[in-house]
């Protein structure tokens, strides 16, 4: 057994564990590398799967949204999903959010020539959920006539 900083590298208690991961991390790598996917990539997961899962990071929307939450309104966020249908892209979630389900019924989708988003609007009102390639999300919504905020993450 050696002495100093890498004693445990070889001794009794086997290989390097810094090491043992780093290799680990290259080959994942070189693997999503070959295949020419992002593991994140909900964007694309979105386009080529057809569906993600979407959670808020809070259980409310803001009144605004840039660095925090510019203060907390009466409108509940909720969990979603967005699946690819022949129209667009529709909104799935629980019976209380139903409304939503039918105001995206429809809906217009824009799909980012980079691959970095995808916009989904609904057709007969305004606001957007904004999909990132990163599974972030901004869905942006006016209830009368003010808008509404909220932030979260899709897989």
């Amino acid at each position: 057994m050696g002495s100093g900083l890498n004693s445990h590298s070889q001794g009794e208690f086997g290989p390097d564990p810094i090491l043992a991961a780093w290799v680990g991390a290259s080959c994942l790598l070189l693997a999503v590398a070959s295949t020419g996917a992002h593991p994140a990539d909900a964007v694309s997961r979105l386009k080529r799967e057809g569906h993600v899962a979407c959670k808020p990071s809070v259980p409310y929307f803001c009144a605004n949204l840039h660095v925090t939450c510019a203060g907390k309104t009466a409108v509940p966020t909720f969990p979603f999903s967005l699946r690819t249908a022949p129209n667009g892209v529709a909104l799935g979630a629980a019976a209380d959010a139903q409304t939503f389900v039918e105001m995206y019924a429809g809906s217009r989708v824009e799909w980012s020539s980079d691959g970095q988003h995808v916009i989904v609007r609904p057709a007969q009102s305004s606001g957007y959920i904004k999909l990132f390639r990163d599974g972030t999300y901004v869905f942006r919504y006016y209830p009368q006539h003010e808008g509404v905020m909220s932030l979260g993450t899709c897989a």
